[in-house]
């Protein structure tokens, strides 16, 4: 009786032929992102602004970035995200430039943060203000969202995505998304 050939068996691809585990070669940065995979999923371009929000300089941060564009075809930015100055056409052409910018430069840092939170300001002013959605994302997420932006932002910010996530739970809500 003979025995049957078997085939040669490849290498894993994906480590080194004097590694004990396909996880031996990984790098601090890989690490760092599959223990945060597994302690929260996922990283969303939201919780990117949270982490800003939430940092002990946010005011400054929030001051230096309404500087850049897309908020500067805003005479007042601060007074128009907040005070209910901004009319609906201003606040949506900067949530879509916001979201043109974040789309367009992942790797400038700077450019993709004022993008970020022109993105989801907008979102709020148009929500507190005009009591209109400008997203296609389900209500309870963005209602979340606009929470959790509320519970980390400075005033006058945390103002603003308190009253978005109120607007958010009114039966006068306009989707435009």
């Amino acid at each position: 009786m003979t025995a049957a050939a078997t085939p040669p068996q490849e290498e894993p691809t994906n480590f080194t032929r004097f590694s004990a585990s396909p996880y031996d070669d990984l790098t601090a940065s890989q690490t760092g992102d599959l223990l945060r995979l597994g302690l929260h999923g996922p990283l969303h371009a939201a919780d990117h602004l949270i982490e800003r929000l939430d940092s002990p300089v946010a005011d400054r941060w929030i001051a230096g970035i309404i500087r850049r564009p897309p908020f500067d075809q805003l005479a007042d930015p601060v007074a128009s995200l907040t005070q209910h100055d901004a009319p609906l056409a201003d606040i949506i052409i900067l949530k879509t430039r916001g979201k043109e910018i974040v789309k367009g430069s992942p790797g400038v840092l700077e450019t993709y943060e004022a993008g970020l939170a022109a993105y989801y300001f907008g979102l709020a002013a148009a929500l507190a203000h005009h009591h209109t959605l400008l997203t296609r994302t389900p209500v309870p997420e963005i209602h979340a969202l606009m929470i959790e932006l509320a519970a980390v932002s400075p005033k006058p910010w945390s103002d603003l995505f308190t009253e978005a996530a109120i607007a958010l739970q009114s039966s006068l809500l306009s989707i435009r998304g």
